[in-house]
């Protein structure tokens, strides 16, 4: 899993159309969802799939030559 070693104020403020061009085809990312579910997205927020545990959701995106990252 990689990590960004920025500001997360940094983050947290850039504009929607450039935050959503990051990563594009390098990395998806995993979010936990209140149904304890998990969601694997595209870098620009499109939820892909979902799954039971985190591992799995991870794989996946492994398994898509993509590099998983985790949004809390």
């Amino acid at each position: 899993m990689i990590k960004i070693n920025a500001d997360r104020k940094v983050i947290e403020n850039l504009p929607p159309h450039i935050l959503s061009n990051l990563g594009m085809n390098q990395i998806a990312y995993v979010r936990h969802t209140e149904n304890d579910l998990y969601t694997v997205h595209a870098a620009d927020g499109t939820e892909v799939s979902t799954f039971r545990n985190s591992l799995e959701a991870e794989d996946f995106i492994r398994l898509n030559n993509l590099t998983p990252i985790t949004v809390h």
